[in-house]
């Protein structure tokens, strides 16, 4: 089950019942990613890793593409792979945005991408 993360915390905080056995959403989840597009990276997710506890593994890093430039957008990237982040989503992609996606995707490949319309 994957959850997008954004002013969630007292989700986070407050444990469910489950079958008789007390289950935090942490425990329930596979992958988050972190979506408030304009903050600092390292603090998106410093609670959800260590107040939390959840895994890099479960985490990434959303961009918006009609909110961050491409250097943002590939700053964002480079954090993601630079910190052992599992992935990056993506969010209000257009047909016009197939540089920034390329320049985003530059950083974790080194093929080309080939836009198909």
């Amino acid at each position: 089950m994957a959850k997008a993360l954004f002013a969630d915390y007292g989700d986070f905080s407050t444990p469910v019942n489950i079958d008789g056995n007390e289950v935090r959403l942490t425990d329930l989840l596979t992958y988050g990613w972190e979506m408030s597009y304009g903050s600092s990276l390292s603090y998106r997710l410093t609670n959800y890793l260590n107040t939390f506890k959840m895994q890099k593994y479960q985490l990434g890093l959303g961009v918006d593409f009609n909110i961050n430039s491409t250097t943002s957008a590939v700053t964002t990237a480079k954090y993601v792979k630079n910190n052992n982040l599992k992935f990056m989503m993506y969010y209000d992609v257009k047909v016009g945005d197939s540089s920034k996606y390329q320049a985003v995707s530059d950083v974790f490949y080194t093929r080309r991408l080939q836009v198909v319309q």
